[in-house]
């Protein structure tokens, strides 16, 4: 309801603000006398390019995303390392897909139309009330920077463990965190965790705590990692701390 609701504000804020001004086309009652039906046509058919585009530049950053990222830390050795997930390149890639697909999208009716497109605008531009391209090029800039942004900070978060130092590069972190092995100061395994219900889920998971007051939670780690490796990195720094890993049952939220 209320994004029903949320969405008739949007579209009224639209039509009152970028509302569509008639502009003069050439010869452009002869063309909608003639071609309405091919407008029509290739406004309802736009989705399967449009998606194709969408897929196809998400498909490319999400590649592009864990190679660039195995380069940039290339020089970093380490026994273990940790990186996002393609989960989240993907999302990337989203930002970019919708942000980008508006250059193709252009592109192939300008080059199906021709000398067409711009009565076929004017024609979209009448049908809906509003000015659809003075919409969408702001705000497929905006998508374009805050993916290009959020990449820039994606690439440089991880974490790494080499001997007996872990290095923790968050995601709003600019610089790394650093601790040696003598900084750990606890080691729990939780076998199930308390929700806000106070129900218990399965969900094993570490809490390593650092001198400084810093807890890796690695239930509660946004970048990716799976429970084999997080053990493989507890486990090696358990040896290399002397911190004996202490099981318990459950973890409060």
């Amino acid at each position: 309801m209320i994004a029903a609701i949320a969405t008739s504000i949007i579209f009224l804020l639209i039509q009152v603000f970028l509302r569509h001004k008639q502009k003069p086309v050439a010869n452009y009652d002869t063309l909608l006398a003639v071609n309405e039906w091919k407008y029509k046509s290739l406004e309802i058919f736009s989705l399967i390019p449009l998606f194709f585009f969408i897929g196809s530049i998400n498909y490319i950053v999400y590649l592009l995303g864990n190679d660039v990222q195995q380069l940039v830390t290339k020089g970093n050795s380490s026994d273990f390392s940790i990186f996002p997930s393609e989960n989240f390149w993907l999302m990337i890639g989203l930002f970019f897909g919708f942000g980008l697909v508006i250059t193709p999208m252009e592109a192939i009716y300008t080059l199906i139309l021709r000398e067409e497109y711009s009565a076929y605008l004017e024609y979209t531009n009448r049908k809906h009330g509003y000015d659809g391209l003075k919409l969408l090029r702001p705000a497929c800039r905006m998508l374009v920077l805050t993916g290009f942004i959020l990449s820039c900070l994606g690439l440089n978060w991880y974490v790494q463990l080499k001997n007996d130092t872990i290095t923790f590069n968050d995601f709003f972190q600019l610089q790394p965190n650093t601790y040696k092995a003598g900084d750990v100061v606890t080691i729990n395994h939780f076998s199930q965790i308390s929700n806000k219900e106070g129900e218990l889920e399965d969900r094993p998971h570490y809490k390593v705590v650092f001198s400084d007051g810093r807890e890796w939670n690695t239930d509660k780690n946004m970048i990716g990692g799976s429970y084999e490796t997080y053990t493989a990195m507890v486990e090696h720094l358990s040896i290399q701390s002397g911190k004996e890993v202490k099981y318990q049952d459950s973890e409060a939220n």
